[in-house]
């Protein structure tokens, strides 16, 4: 399934992990928890509380851990997310 939105309202639990590839020009903006970024390339971590944002500079890998039930925004102008069921997950009955 694809979708094209400018914003991309998410929410991940405490320890709950994502990843997004490829996503250069992205912003990552967190309305309430606190998340853990680590992007490909990068020397350091950055980590991110309420009304903060980070822009996501490389092409790579970027890593998203909640260290509390987070939720967040990807934004983008006309950004393209394209979602994946994972294989090894079951979908809730």
């Amino acid at each position: 399934m694809e979708l094209l939105l400018s914003t991309l309202p998410l929410q991940l639990p405490r320890g709950g992990t994502m990843r997004i590839d490829a996503a250069r020009g992205v912003t990552v903006r967190v309305r309430s928890g606190r998340l853990w970024l680590t992007e490909q390339g990068l020397p350091d971590d950055v980590f991110l509380g309420p009304g903060e944002a980070w822009r996501l500079c490389g092409n790579g890998r970027v890593v998203v851990e909640a260290d509390a039930t987070s939720r967040f925004e990807l934004v983008g102008p006309r950004a393209q997310w394209r979602f994946a069921p994972r294989a090894d997950r079951a979908l809730p009955a």
